[in-house]
């Protein structure tokens, strides 16, 4: 007993000696991988930093309100991005000859399809996938080239144009690369457009030949196919549509694999390739009617060639600039709108005279500019920060700036939000808002504070105004928002903004000018007007 008992307080001091050994080895080996990573981060954060303090930009010369250029290119601007490759055409080839067994293009099949609901109650439409199905280089260039082929057989000439309306998808660059190859001026519409804005894109360029999907062709061609009178060719890029009968006398709908067998048969004799230069337009891109019926930008093959290898310098790094509030002159860095000036600057709007004149110049050196309709700033290092959109800036009656795109940028993200245009007037000292809730938000925000009646009661109710815009307001405070730039009052609408109702683009952008129009009665009401 007195020998076990005499033990215990022998075997407590050893436990008590091994502790300390125990933490200052843990704390041993902690400090060594502290420091052994250390050293790496050090000097890896010290290159970016002096890489961020780097002068990016200088003036072309010392002129006041003088362009900006990177100091890179300081001594001109750079135009082709592989040697001899100055045309679409040659750098697609250049990427076939150089990747030609790689993986281009890769189309996954549609399983199923099912409808998903979010927590927000919007609906949206779930498809199963399954693997992908890929072309390589080699396969996408054989495919472009038999397909531009066919087109020359069924009648396109070089320099004419023929249009593409169809969803993002391979065979849209398949048929793209195989006008660029055959020098067809490609005219490219939104699938989104509605009905006459297609008719006027397709009647403006004189198409005779247009390359389409099945579902666009059943859902918003069909029926205006006979406002198109110089139609006579529609290529369908995956399958023929189940009814042939609707479509006007003259008018031959194709596959575009039959366009492709048609092309794979011909011979070098029965369609010569005309190839195109780099002042050839290759595509005449349309807007999406943001300010009326959609604009016709030519763009030539120069004009991309030159964008592509300035944004090849950039893509790494490549993010979104915030807009924030303008004259060269302003101190401590010159502000005001960015103007574009370069190789890369298109050559205006197809057939629309006076637009290019408004958003294009030449000043008197013969350099191209494009107005952009964003302000600007210039740090000190040389890097152009947009601190604002032209067209989206009010002056107040009391002299302050509020830039209504950054107002909406703020708030049009809350989960009570579908979508918001800020409005101010320079008559007025305050913002106002109209406000699309989502319905499933705002029922759930009604029953907190007692509010009942139906959905048109509900956004028609100024109590439930007052509530969302106290949502508001707590948010646009969040989002440092300064004081005159927080809507003071707000419509509800019960309708959704879409293409359809004219008061969004296709595109989803706002329509102010419509947006104004509509809600006259109740501008009027929220400044106090009768």
């Amino acid at each position: 007993m007195n020998n076990h008992a005499s033990s215990k307080p022998s075997t407590m001091k050893l436990k008590q000696t091994i502790n300390p050994i125990l933490l200052y080895f843990i704390h041993f080996v902690i400090s060594l991988y502290t420091f052994l990573t250390y050293i790496p981060y050090y000097f890896l954060s010290e290159s970016r930093q002096e890489k961020s303090n780097q002068i990016k930009a200088k003036p072309v010369n010392s002129k006041p309100g003088s362009a900006y250029r990177s100091v890179h290119s300081l001594g001109g601007l750079a135009s082709v991005l592989y040697p001899g490759c100055d045309t679409l055409d040659r750098v697609f080839l250049y990427a076939k000859d150089k990747f030609k067994d790689k993986r281009l293009l890769g189309t996954r099949e549609i399983l199923s399809e099912e409808d998903e609901v979010q927590p927000n109650g919007k609906i949206f439409k779930k498809v199963i996938l399954g693997h992908y199905n890929w072309l390589s280089y080699e396969d996408v260039f054989v495919k472009a080239f038999n397909f531009g082929n066919g087109l020359q057989m069924l009648g396109q000439k070089p320099k004419t144009n023929i249009a593409i309306f169809c969803e993002t998808r391979a065979e849209w660059l398949i048929a793209a690369q195989a006008c660029f190859m055959y020098n067809f001026q490609l005219v490219t519409l939104y699938a989104t457009l509605g009905g006459p804005a297609i008719v006027h894109g397709l009647n403006e360029t004189e198409v005779t030949n247009i390359i389409t999907s099945k579902e666009l062709l059943q859902t918003k061609l069909k029926g205006i196919v006979s406002l198109v009178p110089r139609l006579r060719h529609i290529i369908t890029v995956d399958g023929k549509p189940p009814t042939w009968s609707e479509f006007p006398k003259g008018v031959i709908v194709h596959t575009m694999a039959a366009v492709q067998a048609l092309g794979a048969k011909a011979t070098v004799e029965d369609s010569p390739q005309n190839k195109p230069v780099p002042s050839d337009i290759a595509v005449i891109m349309y807007t999406s009617g943001s300010t009326g019926l959609p604009k016709g930008v030519m763009i030539s093959h120069s004009n991309l060639i030159a964008g592509i290898t300035g944004m090849a310098e950039r893509i790494p790094r490549l993010g979104y600039v915030c807009p924030s509030g303008y004259f060269n002159t302003d101190k401590p860095h010159p502000r005001g709108e960015i103007l574009i000036g370069g190789q890369n600057v298109t050559m205006g709007y197809y057939k629309n005279e006076a637009k290019t004149k408004a958003d294009f110049f030449e000043d008197e050196n013969g350099q191209r500019w494009l107005s952009t309709g964003d302000i600007g700033e210039f740090d000190p290092d040389g890097c152009l920060k947009i601190i604002d959109r032209k067209k989206d800036l009010v002056k107040l009656q009391a002299g302050e700036y509020v830039s209504l795109g950054k107002v909406e940028a703020a708030l049009k993200n809350l989960s009570l939000i579908d979508n918001i245009c800020a409005y101010a007037n320079s008559y007025h000292s305050y913002v106002i808002g109209f406000v699309v809730p989502n319905q499933k938000e705002l029922t759930e925000l009604a029953q907190k504070k007692g509010l009942k009646g139906t959905w048109e009661e509900l956004c028609n109710s100024c109590e439930m105004e007052n509530e969302v815009l106290k949502v508001l307001s707590e948010a646009a405070i969040s989002a440092s928002l300064e004081k005159f730039e927080i809507p003071v009052k707000i419509r509800l609408s019960p309708e959704p903004w879409t293409p359809e109702t004219g008061l969004v683009t296709d595109a989803f952008k706002l329509k102010r000018k419509e947006l104004k129009t509509h809600y006259q009665a109740d501008i009027e009401r929220m400044y106090g007007r009768k």
